[in-house]
């Protein structure tokens, strides 16, 4: 059995980034960057005004004072979208409203409550520096600026530099095809009556909502109970449709684990199966020759949460040409102990403590079976096998819930 940085990097090595496509900006939601987008040209491309007011000389009003104003001709309005007809001449003020562009000659703009106006002339008391409420050209994006670097997921934030510059293509990865299979005679989708000895369904909603926070999309689901014909039968379907089988259940070693033995059929390689972590040790992970990947979660449902969030994601990242996530330090709030020799990964909640410091505290009920920890944790305690104990005030790594980074620690 391994440990869980071996693990990750065999992992991780095997694992090379889906090819690119060239997408239209407007279409790229959610995919990630396969090269860096440049920007064609400045932003923003000319100087302007921002905010409204009147474009001036700086050096014409270096006299101006309460005492002494200075008044100069008002020779013209520059509405937003509007270009100049003619550059200032000395003596003379233009009337720009924000995002105008500056007349030529022009080098910095009074807000209108700074000035006082009568009829053609308009009169100022202070004299504005150079570049004074004027948004240079290039201010924000140089032409050839690096506008977003390759392996950055296209959010909101994205496509608002995307539009900003004018880029109408991109070369982009993703999303990630991903098959879910849930195995298990003993769980039964919500809809369905349990029996006597039977569960509901946690794991398949899990992983159908947390796949597409890490560049995903479920191409489909399936359950199968404890028979190997139907796990073969179900791999076998999935194989050419997706980049990722994701299994839950029936990995371990009793008599109806039967992924392994279906993966093997399958001339699959391994590479690994079992590794020094908990939750989660049974958990295996396979390429298939044709292509796709196995990644065989265990079957409790924190196991399939923890195991998902430290191997499955990773490898999408992977797969998406994204760099590792960051994870954040936090102080523990109360001593922390797990399992020597186990690379141990907590349901806990992060805040922000009176003093502003990060802390985090490991929630009770860290049994795989119990999900209730699960919904009211924000993020994963980490601790490596050779840190077993930490005291209360000791420095534990957290990640978040969610691939996606949504959590806020609050505050108190």
């Amino acid at each position: 059995m391994i440990n869980y940085t071996e693990a990750l990097r065999r992992l991780l090595d095997a694992a090379s980034p889906l090819p690119a496509r060239t997408v239209a900006a407007a279409e790229a939601a959610g995919l990630t960057l396969a090269q860096p987008a440049l920007s064609p040209g400045p932003v923003p491309p000319f100087a302007n005004a921002a905010l409204d007011g009147y474009a001036v000389r700086a050096a014409g009003l270096a006299a101006a004072s309460d005492a002494t104003p200075v008044r100069l001709r008002v020779a013209g309005a520059l509405p937003a979208g509007t270009a100049p007809a003619a550059g200032l001449a000395a003596g003379e003020a233009w009337e720009t409203m924000t995002g105008a562009p500056l007349p030529p000659g022009a080098d910095a703009l009074v807000a209108f409550e700074r000035a006082t106006r009568s009829g053609d002339a308009v009169a100022f008391t202070a004299a504005p520096a150079p570049g004074s409420n004027v948004r240079q050209a290039g201010e924000d994006y140089t032409a050839g600026a690096t506008v977003l670097p390759a392996g950055a997921r296209l959010d909101a934030a994205a496509a608002m530099g995307l539009g900003a510059t004018g880029i109408e293509r991109v070369s982009a990865r993703g999303p990630v095809r991903v098959a879910v299979l849930t195995t298990g005679s003993e769980v039964h989708g919500a809809a369905e009556a349990l029996g006597a000895a039977g569960i509901h369904d946690a794991n398949g909603p899990y992983l159908a909502t947390l796949l597409p926070a890490a560049g995903a999309v479920v191409v489909g689901r399936d359950h199968v109970g404890d028979e190997l014909q139907a796990v073969q039968a179900a791999l076998t379907r999935w194989r050419s449709q997706a980049d990722v089988i994701v299994t839950t259940g029936g990995v371990s070693a009793g008599t109806h684990d039967l992924v392994p033995a279906a993966v093997a059929a399958a001339g699959a390689t391994v590479v690994f199966h079992k590794v020094a972590i908990r939750p989660g040790k049974p958990v295996l992970a396979a390429r298939f020759p044709d292509g796709p990947w196995l990644i065989g979660l265990p079957g409790n449902p924190v196991a399939v949460a923890a195991c998902a969030r430290f191997f499955l994601v990773p490898l999408l990242r992977a797969l998406l040409g994204r760099p590792p996530e960051g994870w954040l330090t936090a102080r523990v709030e109360q001593p922390v102990r797990a399992r020597a020799g186990l690379h141990f990964f907590g349901k806990a909640r992060a805040r922000v403590a009176a003093d502003g410091q990060l802390t985090v505290a490991l929630l009770p009920g860290q049994e795989s079976f119990r999900v209730a920890p699960l919904v009211a944790a924000n993020c994963w305690l980490v601790l490596p096998a050779d840190a077993a104990e930490l005291p209360a005030g000791g420095l534990a790594a957290i990640v978040p819930l969610d691939p996606g980074g949504d959590w806020l620690p609050g505050a108190g």
